[in-house]
């Protein structure tokens, strides 16, 4: 019997997308708690058995650092959990093997922004030259530690896999907080705007005089609101300034520029331009550090290239519009299913939930920073 076409179109989406579970570990420590072969087995209890090969995805650089021999230090040995209850320090090449022996598939999680590093010099700073700890992405050094993190920790995992262009199928990077964001007494404070970020700006069209004011562009899409940033996310690439104009006072963001209708119209357009020029920064980061995503000397064997993102039109800690990230800039995303999940023209699987990683990435954090006698100080 033929099938219907909304089956066979259904069943094709499925397999593409949703279809494919993957266990998500995001960070090693986990694995101090369970073993690998019980971590399957809850996942599969509680999200079902696909009758697929199992998928799982595991920091090959995270929260807290790397877990394999590196020139830069900050290697951090896993004390995991055994069969035999008895725990041991291992290497990630070890652990992926373990997962690998039991039938997985591998994806390479890369949290870029690299704060183990304590690398100074490379700190975002938000508009008023304040800085954090993680690195801006935008640097040419920040871009060679990562490569050389991300390149070194392919080649430990591979050297522990008896074939890995079978087993490890893509680099998954996520860009969900690489422009953080804060608000204090009213005032916005976003990142980042090193001299290397600026250049890009102003050489994308941005005037980065007009966002050293108060209140600038970023007041009609975003408002301090004492607990955090609110912010409109659903305003699409080269959406009109009138538009934003009319979002903005339905959502009474615009109220700090008055009745003055010709100074939003203006502030929007400009808006609009450092949304995109962003966005266009954030793509050459990613088709920069996405040269690592091989196995092979010759460059022939190549891992999907996967994004982790928020599930909006505009993710605003990202940096960039969703539906226009398509290859060759990357070949998948993982957007968490938000309220206002855009329609993406790229393979894709819902992650996570809420602001995707977010949330997870800021509980880790917690927990590193809280053993860092260096951020106690």
């Amino acid at each position: 019997m033929t099938q219907r076409k909304s089956v066979v179109e259904m069943e094709k989406a499925w397999s593409n997308n949703a279809g494919h579970k993957v266990l998500f570990i995001p960070d090693l420590r986990v694995l101090a708690y369970m073993t690998p072969e019980e971590a399957l087995k809850q996942f599969a209890s509680e999200w079902g058995d696909s009758g697929e090969r199992p998928s799982v995805c595991l920091p090959l650089v995270g929260i807290d650092g790397v877990s394999f021999p590196n020139k830069l230090g900050g290697t951090v040995p896993i004390y995991a959990k055994l069969a035999s209850s008895q725990g041991t320090q291992r290497f990630l090449g070890e652990i992926a093997r373990e997962f690998v022996d039991l039938g997985c598939q591998l994806h390479l999680y890369v949290n870029p922004l690299l704060e183990f590093l304590n690398f100074q010099v490379c700190h975002v700073l938000d508009i008023r030259h304040k800085g954090s700890p993680q690195l801006c992405v935008q640097k040419k050094r920040t871009r060679e530690l990562l490569k050389y993190l991300i390149g070194a920790g392919i080649e430990h995992v591979s050297e522990h896999l008896v074939r890995p262009s079978e087993s490890i199928i893509s680099l998954v990077v996520d860009i969900v907080d690489l422009w953080g964001m804060y608000g204090q007494d009213g005032k916005l404070y976003l990142t980042c705007f090193c001299d290397e970020c600026k250049d890009a700006l102003e050489d994308r069209g941005v005037n980065i005089a007009t966002f050293e004011n108060f209140p600038n562009p970023w007041y009609l899409a975003l408002r301090d609101e004492g607990s955090g940033v609110g912010y409109i996310d659903n305003i699409s690439k080269g959406e009109t300034p009138s538009s934003i104009v009319g979002k903005s006072a339905l959502r009474g963001f615009d109220s700090v520029f008055g009745d003055d209708y010709n100074a939003k119209i203006q502030a929007a357009s400009e808006l609009m331009t450092y949304m995109i020029a962003r966005h266009r920064m954030v793509e050459d980061f990613l088709l920069d550090v996405f040269e690592e995503a091989y196995l092979d000397e010759k460059k022939e064997e190549q891992l999907r290239k996967v994004a982790i993102v928020e599930g909006t039109d505009y993710d605003w800690s990202a940096g960039v519009f969703p539906s226009h990230l398509v290859p060759p800039t990357v070949d998948e995303l993982w957007p968490d299913p938000a309220d206002t999940f855009p329609n993406l023209d790229v393979d894709y699987k819902a992650f996570m939930w809420k602001r995707a990683t977010y949330d997870l990435n800021a509980f880790f954090q917690l927990l590193s920073n809280a053993a860092d006698a260096r951020m106690r100080a």
